[in-house]
């Protein structure tokens, strides 16, 4: 394992550890826009794999192995996942694993809500420890809800993957605050109680949420989150989600992200309950 100053750094660390330039990758969408615009920059080929919102935001199967044949050399995942809150099961992980096995192709997990499963039972492994080649990334600022401690980290099993990883450290942060560090080490002795507090509590705000989006069935549909704390509602009526969160801005002083940020569907936004002050009010529609 490595740690970084936060999972972005991680992030740009592997953009030039796993692929050079020119090679071609995948990524599930929606996505966090990261996962697609560090690659992006780095000169890579990036193809996306939408997932299926009609079908609860399911893995497109045959779109998936299409693109794994197409010389794909990593496939980027995100689960739990944001912005659906959606989560892969068990069988459907190994599945995955097999199937980019078969074709050669690594993944990339990003794994920074793992630990907020609404139902704990749901967790998924780590990747890294289903695959030797698979590589992890998380961060204490989401499960934890510790955005000021800057720590992320890349967890793998490939020892060549980790010395490269330690040299392109030295060439940006050199290495993390040893304050940050040691308070790390105590929030992890803590791990689960942090973990058990932030899962109750973002079950209670998702319980606020729901009862907003209830009241607005006619105009808006969003499948449940599984885990995490955030959702992604869409329109019914299929209206452009950017030009509504516009208007909630200006007029409601309310910030949504429109689905076009992540890839995902125009008619789709992302809104957060994990901090109790989003849970005050919700913007009129």
């Amino acid at each position: 394992m490595v740690s970084f100053a936060g999972a972005q750094e991680a992030l740009f660390a592997l953009s030039h550890a796993l692929l050079p330039a020119g090679e071609t990758l995948a990524v599930l969408t929606p996505a966090f826009q990261p996962l697609v615009h560090t690659f992006a920059e780095r000169g890579c080929r990036v193809k996306t794999v939408p997932l299926q919102p009609e079908q609860g935001w399911a893995m497109d199967w045959n779109r998936l192995e299409t693109v794994l044949q197409q010389g794909c050399r990593l496939l980027i995942i995100n689960y739990p996942h944001n912005p659906t809150g959606t989560l892969l099961t068990r069988a459907e992980l190994e599945q995955l694993v097999a199937l980019c096995d078969h074709h050669g192709c690594r993944i990339l997990s990003d794994e920074v809500f793992r630990g907020l499963e609404h139902e704990p039972e749901t967790r998924l492994p780590a990747l890294c420890d289903l695959h030797e080649q698979a590589v992890s990334v998380g961060v204490f600022s989401k499960a934890y809800a510790l955005p000021a401690l800057r720590i992320g980290w890349v967890a793998s099993r490939d020892k060549q993957l980790i010395q490269r990883l330690q040299v392109i450290r030295g060439q940006i942060s050199i290495c993390n605050s040893l304050l940050d560090e040691q308070l790390a080490v105590r929030v992890l002795a803590q791990s689960e109680a942090i973990l058990q507090y932030n899962r109750r509590r973002i079950r209670r705000n998702w319980k606020a949420l729901q009862a907003w989006m209830e009241s607005h069935t006619d105009t808006l549909h969003c499948l449940p989150p599984a885990a995490g704390c955030c959702a992604f509602p869409c329109f019914r009526d299929g209206r452009d989600a950017e030009g509504q969160a516009e208007q909630w801005i200006q007029q409601q002083g309310r910030m949504v992200l429109p689905g076009r940020l992540f890839l995902g569907p125009s008619s789709g936004f992302r809104v957060g309950f994990g901090f109790d002050d989003h849970m005050r009010y919700y913007p009129e529609i």
